[in-house]
């Protein structure tokens, strides 16, 4: 992938989608994805590189069973996993065989 078919008009968020994708793509063909969190800029991009994504909606603290017996061959937690305050009570209900995660990266003080 080169990048332009992202066009956000920020390199840094094509640079990581570019990257995304392609860790993504030699980990696991398109596919079936729960990603955790609202339809969001990525899960579109996914999609529009031929994953079937569903996304999670309402408060994933509150009801982390919201993903309980979601079948999708993995789940998706891109930069949402800091923004809980227990995501491994969300972790735990996923029944998705594989996960691909992520959070920021925060620079030493």
């Amino acid at each position: 992938m080169t990048g332009k078919e992202f066009d956000t008009g920020n390199p840094a968020l094509d640079r990581r989608f570019r990257l995304t994708l392609d860790f993504m793509a030699a980990s696991l063909p398109p596919t079936r994805l729960l990603d955790l969190g609202a339809s969001n800029s990525l899960s579109d991009v996914m999609q529009r590189h031929g994953y079937d994504v569903q996304n999670t909606s309402g408060d994933l603290d509150e009801v982390p069973e919201a993903v309980r017996g979601v079948e999708v061959e993995a789940a998706t937690a891109f930069e949402i996993l800091e923004h809980l305050v227990g995501p491994l009570n969300e972790l735990r209900v996923i029944t998705a065989p594989r996960l691909f995660a992520s959070v920021p990266r925060c620079a030493p003080a």
